[in-house]
Formats: structure tokens, sequence, C-alpha cells
């Protein structure tokens, strides 16, 4: 993809979009099942390449209160 970006910057674009949307539909969902789960906030952030304040941040929104 990094080489095609320079030649097609719009189709590289594009794919980067359709890439997020799809990730941003799935992602809530994952994290906050893997919460659920039992894997720590630390566990979910490495998996992720984040520290585990920011798997935090991002999923415990998703998860019912407890």
């Amino acid at each position: 993809m990094r080489e095609h970006a320079a030649d097609w910057p719009a189709v590289a674009l594009a794919a980067i979009g359709r890439l997020e949307k799809l990730l941003g539909d799935v992602a809530p969902p994952a994290g906050a099942a893997a919460r659920k789960d039992g894997q720590t906030w630390t566990a979910i952030g490495k998996a992720l390449g984040t520290p585990r304040q920011a798997a935090y941040q991002r999923f415990s929104r998703f998860l019912a209160p407890s």
C-alpha cells in the first residue's frame, strides 16, 4: 500500500477511509468483548499497540455499568 500511495494518493486515501470505517465499526464491540472475556486493559492495549489507558478510554464506554 505504501508504495502505491505516492502514485495514486486518491485511491490510497479512499482505501484508508474504508478501512477506518470498518475498524471503527468493529473495534468497539471487539474491545468490549475482550474486557468482558476477562482481558485486562493492559492486554487489550498491548494487542493494539497502545497503553492500557488508551484502551480504557477507547472502549470502556461500550461496557455496561457494573
